[in-house]
C-alpha cells in the first residue's frame, strides 16, 4: 500500500472514531444546527434535559444555543450546570465565552468611536452579561446610557460596577457626576465622600462634593470641599467660576476670597476685578473698591462707565480731591 492511500485510510479511521464517540444528543443537536433550527435544537435539549437535568453535556449546548441568540445571562445559566457537573465542556465554554466577549466588546467600541450610543450600550451590555464580573465594560456602558440622558440605567450600570470592584476609581466618580447630572445632589454628596475616604487626594470628588453642597444650600460645606480641592490642584479657571457660583448665590463674603485668589494669579482680570468693585461696593470697603477700580480705569483708559465708578468710588471713600478732579476730567462739573 502507497502512502497516499495509507494516509486516506487513516483519515477515515480517524472520521470513524470520531463519529462513533459522538453521543447521539450532539448528532442532534448538529443536524438541528446545521440548518440554524434554533428552536428545534432548543426543544431537544429542553427534552433531554427534562430526563436528566444534571446532564453536563446537554446544558452545556443549551448555553450553546443561547449565546448563539445573544441571550447571555440564560446561557450562563446551562454553562454553570454543566460545569458544576462535569469538567468536561469547560474548555468549551471558556472559548465560547471569551470568543463572544471579544466580539460584542469591539463592535462596541466601534459604534462608540462612530457615537452610535444606542448600539454601544446595547453592545456591552451584552459584554458585560457574558462577564459580569468583568468591570472594564461599566464605565463605557454607563457614559452611553449618559449621552443618551438615561441617567437612571446610567447610575445602575456604576452600581452593579461597584458590586463587583466597590473601591473602582471611575464607576465611583461617573456615579458621582451622573447623580450631580440628575440632581440627585443628597446622593453626589454621599458618593463624592464615600470615595474620598478610598482616594482623599482627589480633586475631582472634592468639586463634585463643593458643587453638590452649593445645590443644596450648604455654603460652608462647600467652600470647605472647595479649598480641599485647591489643596490637590489648582485651575484658574475653575476658582473663578467657584467664585462665579458663589456670587451669582448672593454669597459675596465667600466669593471675595476665591476672586481674590485669582486676582493673585491675573492681576489683570477684567471679569474678577468687576465682580470686586461690586462686591466691594455691597460690604462698604470702598478703598478697595477704589483699588479694583483704578486697576480697572489702567486697562480701559478711554472708557467713560469705569472712570464714572471710579469716581463713585473716590467720593464713597472720602477721597474728595480726586473725585473732584474726576468730575471735572468728565465734563460733569
Amino acid at each position: 500500500m502507497d502512502s497516499k492511500n495509507s494516509l486516506s485510510l487513516s483519515l477515515i479511521c480517524l472520521f470513524l472514531l470520531i463519529a462513533a464517540c459522538e453521543s447521539s444528543v450532539m448528532r442532534d443537536f448538529n443536524t438541528h444546527m446545521a440548518g440554524n433550527d434554533f428552536r428545534s435544537a432548543r426543544q431537544m435539549l429542553e427534552n433531554e434535559l427534562s430526563q436528566n437535568s444534571n446532564n453536563a453535556e446537554a446544558n452545556y449546548l443549551m448555553g450553546n444555543v443561547l449565546s448563539r441568540e445573544k441571550q447571555y445571562e440564560e446561557a450562563n445559566k446551562y454553562f454553570d450546570r454543566s460545569l458544576n457537573s462535569s469538567s468536561m465542556y469547560r474548555e468549551h465554554i471558556e472559548y465560547l465565552k471569551e470568543r463572544n466577549y471579544r466580539l460584542e466588546l469591539n463592535a462596541g467600541l466601534d459604534a462608540r468611536e462612530r457615537e452610535r450610543f444606542s448600539d454601544t450600550a446595547r453592545y456591552f451590555t451584552y459584554a458585560s452579561q457574558i462577564f459580569p464580573a468583568r468591570v472594564e465594560v461599566y464605565p463605557t456602558l454607563g457614559n452611553a446610557f449618559t449621552e443618551l440622558e438615561n441617567h437612571e440605567q446610567a447610575q445602575q450600570v456604576y452600581l452593579q460596577c461597584l458590586e463587583h470592584d466597590a473601591e473602582n476609581f471611575q464607576c465611583g466618580l461617573n456615579l458621582a457626576e451622573s447623580y450631580f447630572l440628575s440632581e440627585d445632589h443628597e446622593k453626589a454628596v454621599d458618593t463624592a465622600l464615600e470615595f474620598l475616604g478610598y482616594y482623599p487626594s482627589n480633586h475631582t470628588f472634592h468639586k463634585i462634593l463643593a458643587y453638590a453642597h452649593l445645590e443644596n444650600g450648604n455654603y460652608n460645606e462647600a467652600v470647605e470641599a472647595f479649598n480641599q480641592k485647591l489643596e490637590h490642584r489648582f485651575s484658574y479657571n475653575s476658582v473663578k467660576q467657584f467664585a462665579n457660583e458663589l456670587n451669582n448665590l448672593g454669597e459675596i463674603y465667600r466669593a471675595e476670597p476665591f476672586y481674590r485668589i485669582c486676582l493673585q494669579r491675573m492681576p489683570g482680570d477684567q471679569d474678577v476685578l468687576s465682580a470686586l468693585s461690586y462686591i466691594y461696593l455691597e460690604t462698604g470697603n470702598f478703598g478697595l473698591m477704589v483699588e479694583a477700580n483704578q486697576r480697572l480705569v489702567a486697562l480701559n483708559p478711554e472708557n467713560r462707565l469705569l472712570k464714572e465708578n471710579l469716581m463713585l468710588a473716590y467720593e464713597l471713600n472720602g477721597d474728595i480731591d480726586n473725585y473732584r478732579a474726576l468730575k471735572s476730567e468728565l465734563g460733569l462739573d
